[in-house]
């Protein structure tokens, strides 16, 4: 009987003890990624890449000859490849062009591309020269407009026009004035004297 009574108070006792002692609650610990910015050493630490169209005349009047500048390209102070991939100018026909570069390394993986505008134009007036004629003529006497030769450095058709006109009956100094103009209007003028005299 002694031993039943002992171990119920034991019992109860430990029973206490727990319920005194309140329950701990852990939150379960969440670990998120991680993101690590990826280091890039490029080739030549802390050298600057330059590409530059060389200065060069890229308006040419046609039939003249073009001379192409180039690129000059960098990578820190090394200079690098430059291979020309197109260049079609024709200085004979008016028109714009591109000339196309290449820039890479013999070792390092990059490519890049430069292109140049070439633009062909015709700022040249036709060529004009007057005919030989008869320009002295005797007051009363008739005068025969020798005209002009004209031609252009590019076009075929050339358009002239002439002002001034010559009355042989009375005396003095007259002035014929031929214009010629090309399609993109360049034009150029000559002068003939024509003299009604005695």
């Amino acid at each position: 009987m002694r031993k039943l009574l002992l171990g119920l108070f034991l019992l109860g006792f430990i029973m206490i003890i727990v319920g005194c002692n309140p329950r701990t609650t852990v939150s379960p610990t969440t670990t998120g990624a991680t993101t690590i910015a990826p280091t890039t050493t490029p080739s030549n630490s802390n050298q600057g890449l330059s590409i530059a169209l060389n200065p060069g005349i890229d308006t040419v009047e046609v039939g003249e000859e073009f001379i192409d500048a180039g690129v000059t390209a960098y990578l820190g102070d090394e200079e690098l490849n430059v291979t020309v991939l197109e260049n079609t100018v024709d200085t004979d026909v008016l028109g714009a062009y591109v000339v196309r570069y290449m820039i890479g390394h013999e070792y390092y993986t990059l490519s890049f591309l430069v292109e140049r505008v070439v633009v062909v134009i015709d700022s040249t007036a036709p060529t004009l020269k007057l005919n030989p004629g008869v320009d002295t003529i005797k007051v009363g006497g008739v005068w025969v407009d020798a005209g002009v030769t004209a031609s252009d450095n590019y076009f075929d058709e050339v358009t002239v026009t002439v002002e001034g006109t010559v009355d042989t009956n009375y005396l003095g100094t007259y002035t014929i004035t031929y214009t010629a103009t090309d399609e993109l209007g360049n034009e150029s003028t000559i002068k003939r004297i024509v003299d009604v005299i005695n």
